[in-house]
This record gives C-alpha cells, sequence and structure tokens, in this order.
C-alpha cells in the first residue's frame, strides 16, 4: 500500500493515546492498517481511524514507527509492504525493515451497530444545548 507520510503520521498521532506501551498480548503494541482504517487498542477499548489509503492490510509498530515518520518529509509518498512478519518501509529518501505480527493475530475489533441513527442540525444541538446549560 502507497500513502503520503502526512496522512499516516496523522493517523498514528490520533491513535498514540490508546496504545500500550506494554502489553501482555505483545500485537497490541502495534497499529493495524487494513480496510480503510488504522486501529489501534487494548483488549477492553479499541479506536479505527479512517484511512482510506489503507488498502492491503499490515501491522505497524507503534513507537518506532512514529518516530521514524516525524523525521520524513509529510509530503513523500511512502511504501508499506507486509510479508509474513516482515514490514518494509520505503520511501524517496531511505527504507526501514522492522519485524512483526501477522495482521490475523491482531484481535478483531467488536462491531457494533446502532440501534438508532439519526441526523443533527449542528445549530440547533448548540442552541439545545445552551438552553440547557444555563
Amino acid at each position: 500500500m502507497e500513502m503520503r507520510v502526512d496522512r499516516l503520521r496523522e493517523a498514528m498521532e490520533l491513535l498514540g493515546p490508546i496504545v500500550p506501551k506494554k502489553s501482555t498480548l505483545p500485537v497490541l503494541v502495534n497499529v493495524l492498517l487494513k480496510d480503510g482504517q488504522a486501529v489501534a487498542g487494548d483488549l477492553e477499548t479499541a479506536v479505527a481511524v479512517d484511512l482510506p489509503e489503507a488498502e492491503g492490510e499490515c501491522v505497524v509498530p507503534y513507537r518506532p514507527v512514529a518516530d521514524l515518520i516525524k523525521r520524513v518529509p509529510g509530503a513523500e509518498l511512502l511504501s508499506l509492504e507486509q510479508s509474513d512478519k516482515t514490514l518494509k518501509l520505503d520511501w524517496s529518501g531511505g527504507r526501514a525493515t522492522y519485524e512483526v505480527p501477522k495482521p490475523e493475530d491482531y484481535p478483531p475489533l467488536l462491531q457494533i451497530e446502532p440501534a438508532v441513527e439519526a441526523t443533527v442540525d449542528g445549530d440547533s444541538l448548540v442552541s439545545g444545548l445552551l438552553s440547557v446549560a444555563q
């Protein structure tokens, strides 16, 4: 898969607070890129960030890659390729290789279907909240 560095950087920054520093399940210290999303979490909480460029699937080691892409210009095109337990990153200024778990080792996200779904006009919502707050 290919994406601009700034898009991956933004997704990784959003997921940073949820990625555990240590875990009894080592795969959780990584971010899963799959089906247009970047996913991170522990066994109690998970967060998925839309990342349409994530067309394939791969596991990205959070801390080393987050540190690396801070130093790569945001407009660079980054290629991510995982084969078995190796993730290869390539951009015009360099490359990096990491040993990672297989994507299928990442725990699946629980899919919650909403019971009711609706849209609310933002102006009406703010007006209503302000009237209750006073």
